[in-house]
């Protein structure tokens, strides 16, 4: 196998042309063999970071490198890629990586690109990633059929054939459909063929040319056998350095590169089908012709690459599946309507982060990194309000209140308390969750202030996520960093007698950092405090809602949220926002949102509170002080197993 690097002059640079670091040089690293797909993508990545700004010179000849090197370079040097296969980087329990490297997983190219963009995907580069590298985006290289000169129509007619294969992966598949593998490598596939040795092969696009296809003709192909996905990694410490806008933008260049991968592959499979259909060549898959055995064949191949416990597969199969029970309901549910007139909330919505701050970047929300500021600085500011829009979204730039400038550290406290003492003395503080920029945390709060109709101000408080899907880890540790910087502030808040009341609004992880402010430094006031699809470990969670008396803590939940699936994974402990079973404090109000579930795509389920009228009305009510569920019109509901309750909300019920 060769490896390839390109590399290219490099500046890293903002979209006003303002150099963020020194020149250097870039390098794209490979160990993928050289197919269409994979040049199409090379092409479209190095193209697309010099045209966005990122470097200025076209990459040189491909220089070879020994192989296994491309994550040990990406590892050591900053600026680099490296592309690998996502089957060289599974290792002993990287189940979601195995699974999406498996074949007969997944039964169509497009299946295997949306579960690889989709919570499969995000589980497995979080699984194969490295301490100094992040695994940005999987993509298809290479695809591969299962061929034979001889004719089958059932799993029967398969079993004990002779199949030439050289994929350790593809040998358990197929001893667990009943066939026979034979380690044969590619360059004698036909003679094995021509001389009996094998009935069929399994290989890639590049092999199977018009001349070759006499062996085959009046045989069979499964075309669905398996598409080969690589790991697009980056150096963590050159990824982190860049500013939120930058690294959008190469989100947006690997997106692009991804297509084009997969609009090659899908080029070749037509190309295939008009081959097979030429030669008399009967076309099937696996799962027309084997679905009783699919399943346990599938997890067979995945506890041969993750060396895991066998139930422990069946188990991570029915989950996604049951995640992705609700999927037919989204095509029948009526899309959120537009929201039509002037802004209707009366409030002031400030900022807090402690981001870091680049004064020369503009917009806004361009201005602070997804990196932790320097000398621990606090800034703060307020926003302009937005008007209608689609409920959970904003559209336009997010801006400064006009006449209004960032304010920096100790002068944020009396700043923040004077605007909310002249806008009627109540406040409420929203911190976000994991994967959002300070773009992303804005947007948040500016929607939901206008979709719920705010009168209490708002002041949302952003730290410094890394906002890519990869940066859990990075993001656990930048939220622990940033704890006494906000309790330094609400405390400061919260005894400040121009501020009446302090409400609390906390999503996903960021509920972590409220639930460790509740236990360890309750300032002891009355408030309402919604944690909404918290990551909290359910006992954290008991230690805090009883540190908090006087206080009604509500939390949100739903069975198929994505996001906490997978941290239920990461930590091996229940989270509190998953509604699977219902958790229930005394004292607590647990609202179930399962009725709202839409399968595993777009927002994993994870973000309710913001994107559902529903839960935005009631909200809105609890926020206007009807703290209880019960206040609000909702019905008591006895949870499974206990003498408490929990409460629903239900589509349509405002």
């Amino acid at each position: 196998m060769r490896i390839f690097l390109f590399c290219f002059a490099f500046c890293i640079v903002g979209v006003n042309g303002a150099a963020q670091q020194a020149s250097q040089s870039i390098v794209i690293a490979t160990d993928l063999p050289k197919t269409a797909a994979t040049s199409a993508y090379l092409e479209v990545l190095a193209q697309g970071l010099i045209e966005a700004g990122f470097g200025s010179d076209a990459p040189s000849e491909p220089v070879t490198l020994e192989r296994g090197e491309v994550r040990k370079f990406v590892d050591s040097t900053m600026g680099s890629f490296g592309l690998t296969s996502l089957q060289r980087s599974t290792s002993e329990g990287d189940v979601a990586a195995a699974l999406l490297t498996s074949p007969g997983a997944f039964p169509s190219l497009n299946d295997t690109r949306e579960a690889s963009k989709g919570i499969i995907g995000d589980i497995a580069r979080e699984e194969i990633a490295g301490e100094s590298s992040f695994a940005l985006r999987l993509w298809p290289y290479s695809s591969s059929a299962l061929i034979s000169g001889q004719a089958f129509s059932s799993i029967k007619e398969l079993e004990g054939k002779k199949i030439a294969t050289v994929d350790f992966q593809t040998n358990d598949f197929l001893k667990a459909m009943g066939a026979q593998p034979t380690q044969i490598g590619f360059s004698e596939v036909y003679q094995a063929l021509e001389t009996g040795i094998a009935d069929g092969a399994v290989l890639s696009r590049q092999w199977l040319s018009p001349q070759r296809m006499t062996f085959f003709e009046g045989g069979t192909v499964l075309t669905d056998h398996k598409v080969d996905l690589s790991a697009t990694f980056v150096n963590s410490d050159w990824w982190v350095s860049l500013t939120a806008l930058q690294q959008r933008t190469v989100f947006e260049v690997l997106e692009s590169a991804e297509f084009a991968a997969a609009q090659q592959i899908q080029n070749e499979l037509d190309e295939v089908g008009e081959l097979v259909s030429k030669y008399g060549i009967f076309e099937t898959s696996w799962s027309a012709i084997a679905p009783e055995l699919l399943r346990e064949a599938v997890s067979s191949s995945i506890r041969t690459t993750s060396k895991s416990d066998p139930e422990g597969i069946l188990q991570f199969r029915d989950e996604i599946e049951a995640l992705s029970d609700s999927d037919e309901e989204t095509e029948s549910r009526e899309p959120e309507e537009e929201e039509e007139g002037a802004i209707q909330s009366p409030a002031k919505i400030l900022f807090a982060t402690d981001r870091r701050f680049d004064s020369g970047a503009s917009p806004l929300v361009n201005q602070f990194s997804n990196s932790e500021s320097l000398n621990e600085e606090i800034y703060c500011g307020e926003l302009m309000p937005v008007n209608a829009g689609k409920i959970g979204q904003v559209s336009g730039v997010v801006s400064l209140m006009p006449g209004r400038s960032i304010i920096r550290n100790e002068d944020c406290h009396g700043y923040i308390a004077s605007l909310i003492g002249a806008g009627g003395g109540d406040l409420i503080v929203f911190v976000h969750g994991y994967n959002n920029t300070f773009d992303d945390a804005l947007s948040t709060a500016l929607a939901f202030a206008r979709d719920a109709k705010l009168k209490s101000n708002l002041l949302v408080w952003s730290w410094p996520s890394g906002g890519g899907l990869a940066s859990y880890g990075y993001d656990s540790d930048s939220l622990e960093w940033s704890q006494p910087h906000y309790i330094e502030l609400i405390v400061n808040l919260v005894n400040d007698p121009r501020i009446e009341r302090v409400d609390y609004l906390a999503h996903s992880m960021g509920t972590q950092l409220v639930s460790k402010f509740m236990r360890d430094n309750w300032p002891g006031n009355d408030a309402a405090i919604v944690l909404a699809a918290p990551d909290l470990a359910r006992r954290i969670l008991s230690q805090s809602v009883n540190a908090t008396d006087g206080s009604v803590t509500t939390v949100l939940a739903t069975e198929a949220d994505g996001a906490l699936w997978w941290s239920n994974r990461v930590h091996a402990r229940p989270r509190a926002g998953r509604a699977k079973p219902i958790f229930v404090l005394d004292g607590m109000d647990t609202i179930d949102l399962t009725a709202f579930d839409k399968g595993i795509t777009g927002d994993l389920n994870h973000r309710h509170a913001f994107t559902v009228k529903e839960v935005v009305g009631d909200l809105s009510k609890l926020f206007g002080g009807e703290w209880r569920a019960a206040q609000r019109g909702l019905i008591p509901l006895p949870a499974p197993g206990s003498t408490l309750h929990y409460y629903k909300i239900e589509p349509g019920v405002r």
